[in-house]
């Protein structure tokens, strides 16, 4: 995983996202990988590692999207309860 630099409005170069926030990740990546847990594509019901799969957008509030490595079908994962 990288990121992009862009210059801010003070004429300073930023990442995006944050070196921390990729580090983050990395660890939870890891941490699933190891951890053996499977899942099925909604669309061709391919068993996959959950490490396969490609966050595509989204955020903590709001859910990730998230595709198959196979189909490339889109699936969101809401975070947020309905009433």
């Amino acid at each position: 995983m990288s990121s992009l630099q862009f210059m801010n409005q003070d004429g300073e170069w930023e990442s995006f996202p944050d070196v921390d926030v990729i580090e983050h990740y990395k660890k939870i990546r890891e941490s699933v990988k190891a951890s053996g847990i499977t899942t099925r594509c909604c669309l061709c019901n391919r068993e996959f590692d959950v490490s396969e799969i490609v966050i595509t957008g989204g955020s903590l509030s709001a859910g990730f999207t998230w595709s198959c490595p196979d189909c490339h079908a889109v699936t969101l994962e809401s975070n947020v309860s309905k009433s």
